[in-house]
Parts: structure tokens; C-alpha cells; sequence
């Protein structure tokens, strides 16, 4: 009876998941990976995540497991043809210390990509416009921290709203140049990227992407959309209409 049980769990379990369209069932040591079937799939998720504050959800959308997998140290030191301490495999993965080690690194350049976002979204105000763009803001005091709270509370992102998720530049999107050069580091099937708009208070917003497909899957590689313009630290654009944005994306 009890391994009766534990097979129609496992079923139920495997059938959940591909219902969902999505992976989240990898091996028990690694980290939990949420994949879509298309790029707009992964996108949503890691939105939904976003607007309930599951911030373990954003991270599993995000390219780190198959990234330690596909991409050893040596390779990845051969493509770049340089070598820094810092970004990428910045270390001999082979070991698991460095791997450990260089996940967490990974990781956190996702999360302050996540904190930024969260940040452009809800404190819109000028005086915010130094901190959006990696600049202090100079004489604050305990006061001004009280306030900041208040404004980037991030259940306000309970009402956020995806309007569209789009292809951006799509003539430059289709150079096989632009791909070569990103698949030969990254170690992806495919990349794309996408652009999506956001409705949050009335307010309107843009937001680029950047996806890696792994086995017919897809990942976000970075919150931000290089055919754009636009930095990597994960903040989102104000636009004033939708057809100011379709302006920009095409």
C-alpha cells in the first residue's frame, strides 16, 4: 500500500510538472531550475515570482546550474581570452569548493539585479535618480532611510502588471554574429532577447532581457537587453505610452 502510494505521488508530481510547461525537477544536490518552454513562459514565471516577493522562484529562472555544467574554467578562460577574478567561471569549477563558491557569485549578481528592479519600480521619484544609476545619494540620515522603506515596501509589487513581452530589435536579433559570439561563452543552445512591459500604479514601464535556451528550455541569462542599450544592473525604464515603447523596441 505505501508504494502504491509513493508511485501515484511521484505520477501526480511529474504530471504537475508538465502541465506547468516547466522543470523544476533536478537533482536533489543541486538548486532548484524553473524552465519555460518558450522564452515568454520563463519570463512570466520569474514576474509572477516577482509580484509575490519569491525571490527562490526569480533565482530558479535564472541560467546558473547548466551554466556551472556546460562551461568549464578552461573553456570559459579560452573564449574570453582573458582573465579576472570576477564574472563568469571566474574559477576551476572541477572542484567543488570553487564550484560552490562561483555559484554564489552568480547568484548574487542575479540578486542585486533583482533588488535594482524592484527599486526602479517603486521609487520613481527624482531624488531616486542618482541611486538608478549606480550614483549616491549623498547627506541621508535615519530619517531619509525611514522613507526609502516605505517607498520600495516590496508588497506594492502584489499589483504589478505584465502588459506584453516582446522581441526587441528584431533585424539585429536574426545577425548570426550577434549569437555566435554569446553562444561561444555561454556555452547555450540559442539566446534571445526579449523586452516586457510593465504596468505598476498607473505607471508605465520597459524592461529587457536577455534568455539562453538549454535543452529546448529557456533561462534568463541577465535582466537586461544589450541590442537596447541598455546596463546591466537590472533597472527598469519609465515609458510615457504604449507607443513610445513599441517606438524603442522596434
Amino acid at each position: 500500500m505505501k508504494h502504491n502510494r509513493l508511485r501515484g505521488w511521484i505520477a501526480l508530481t511529474l504530471a504537475f510538472c508538465l502541465v506547468l510547461g516547466l522543470t523544476g525537477c533536478g537533482d536533489s544536490g543541486k538548486k532548484k531550475t524553473v524552465t519555460g518552454k518558450t522564452p515568454e513562459d520563463t519570463l512570466e514565471t520569474f514576474f509572477e515570482a516577482l509580484s509575490k516577493n519569491d525571490v527562490e522562484t526569480m533565482m530558479a529562472c535564472c541560467y546558473v546550474e547548466d551554466y556551472l555544467d556546460r562551461v568549464s574554467f578552461s573553456q570559459y578562460t579560452d573564449r574570453i581570452q582573458s582573465y579576472m577574478p570576477v564574472g563568469g567561471i571566474s574559477a576551476p569549477t572541477e572542484y567543488d569548493y570553487y564550484r560552490e563558491l562561483v555559484g554564489y557569485e552568480l547568484r548574487g549578481q542575479y540578486a542585486r539585479s533583482f533588488k535594482m528592479l524592484a527599486f526602479s519600480l517603486l521609487a520613481t521619484d527624482a531624488e531616486y535618480e542618482n541611486l538608478l544609476n549606480n550614483m549616491s545619494i549623498q547627506h541621508v540620515d535615519r530619517k531619509w532611510a525611514k522613507s526609502f522603506s516605505r517607498t520600495v515596501d516590496p508588497e506594492i509589487l502584489k499589483d504589478l502588471e505584465v502588459l506584453s513581452i516582446d522581441e526587441d530589435c528584431p533585424e539585429m536579433q536574426r545577425d548570426l554574429k550577434y549569437s555566435k559570439n554569446f553562444l561561444a561563452v555561454t556555452g547555450a543552445d540559442d539566446c534571445v532577447e526579449r523586452t516586457v512591459l510593465l504596468k505598476l500604479d498607473g505607471q508605465l514601464f520597459y524592461k529587457g532581457f536577455k534568455l539562453a535556451e538549454i535543452d529546448e528550455r529557456w533561462q534568463i541569462y541577465s535582466l537586461s537587453a544589450t541590442l537596447l542599450g541598455e546596463n546591466s544592473n537590472g533597472v527598469a525604464t519609465q515609458v510615457d505610452s504604449k507607443q513610445d515603447y513599441r517606438d524603442i523596441i522596434e
